[in-house]
């Protein structure tokens, strides 16, 4: 084989791993960029939620501070599980 045969061999050899780093690097770059939009459309919708809570007279503190709930009282009783069993 001569040196101008091993060179175009050990080219085509490595075209294919080019091409392969390249569709990474595209990928890489798109999830990238994909991901630094949904992070400022979560920040636009995040300033928009702070915005009109801010207009509700809310904040975060007030909604964090308010008391839970009280768990309604009365009589539960789980339906029998031996009424529910076919035969």
């Amino acid at each position: 084989m001569t040196s101008k045969q091993q060179r175009s061999t050990s080219i085509e050899q490595t075209k294919p791993q080019m091409c392969l780093l390249c569709q990474q690097e595209r990928d890489l770059l798109i999830t990238e960029t994909l991901w630094e939009q949904v992070l400022m459309a979560f920040k636009g919708i995040q300033k928009e939620l702070q915005e009109d809570a801010r207009i509700r007279g809310m904040s975060t503190r007030s909604v964090a501070l308010a008391p839970p709930v009280p768990p309604k009282t009365g009589s539960f009783k789980p339906p029998s599980l031996s009424t529910h069993i076919p035969k």
